[in-house]
């Protein structure tokens, strides 16, 4: 065998050897990105999935993310995202805490329930039984620099005044969450704008603050203009024979909670209230 036909056969060689390394490395890829998408959907708990999951050389692409709603809750699903991007610190997914640079949530849903001393928001996630919960304490540390909502929409129903839950609708809803952990952070810092639709005219609703572990310790500042108060007339009238039929709510609210005390102060301004029927001081506020 002559010296150019060993260099033309080891070229040959080579040429199915890299081949073979690129077949390796689509079908681990794809094997990878697979198993990912079952943990991601394994997550979620029940009623959990998502259409498409894509690995960039630094970032995680999820799209059509979506959560259906137990049994007996007032919507279809609790939860879902058009798109979700995190991006991570590459180096601590090898490390016992892992830290993520931000994640950016486009066009997502919540849907949230109140009850007599609960406010529930995606059960399948928050209300895990205690074996799940022992067993998430011998997880990873997580923390999350930040955590960006891009015009969500948040159906809010409340149960304590009355069957079936009152609904009130929150559309354009801009959120940034800074320095959240698990477990958490000493503290997670928010800012929460959003739009409250009403059925004679919209509000403008605002939320900024700070919570610490637990609960315990946190400090708000809520505030709504404009907000349609024919919307919100459950809150205000109790008995069937009086009905708002007009007005405009304004709020401030600036709340501290120490050690689980808490001290608030705030102003409200009804404009153009107008009743329906007489029995304005027997009805009003209950």
């Amino acid at each position: 065998m002559s010296g150019g036909q060993i260099v033309k056969r080891w070229q040959i060689i080579s040429v199915v050897f890299l081949a073979a390394v690129a077949l390796a490395v689509v079908v681990g890829y794809r094997a990878s990105v697979r198993l990912l998408e079952d943990q991601i959907v394994a997550a979620l708990g029940s009623g959990g999935r998502m259409a498409q999951l894509q690995v960039h050389w630094f970032t995680l692409e999820l799209s059509g993310l979506s959560i259906d709603a137990p049994k007996d809750w007032p919507a279809a699903r609790t939860f879902e995202a058009e798109r979700i991007i995190v991006t991570p610190d590459l180096r601590s997914l090898f490390s016992r805490k892992i830290r993520i640079f931000s994640i950016v949530v486009e066009n997502p849903y919540l849907s949230m329930l109140r009850t007599p001393g609960k406010l529930i928001a995606v059960p399948s996630l928050t209300q895990r039984d205690e074996k799940s919960r022992s067993e998430k304490s011998n997880a990873r540390e997580v923390t999350i620099e930040r955590i960006e909502f891009k015009n969500g929409r948040v159906d809010f129903y409340d149960a304590t005044v009355g069957q079936p839950p009152l609904k009130t609708r929150v559309e354009e809803v801009e959120a940034v969450i800074q320095d959240a952990a698990a477990p958490a952070a000493e503290k997670t810092s928010f800012e929460i704008t959003g739009i409250v639709k009403g059925s004679k005219r919209d509000g403008r609703a605002k939320m900024t603050g700070w919570v610490g572990p637990s609960a315990s310790n946190s400090s708000s500042r809520v505030s709504l203009e404009g907000v349609d108060l024919v919307a919100l007339q459950p809150y205000l009238v109790k008995k069937s024979d009086a009905r708002v039929s007009r007005g405009i709510l304004d709020l401030n609210l600036a709340s501290e909670v120490r050690n689980d005390n808490l001290n608030g102060k705030g102003r409200i301004i009804l404009k153009d209230l107008t009743f329906a029927s007489s029995g304005f001081f027997d009805t009003f506020m209950g």
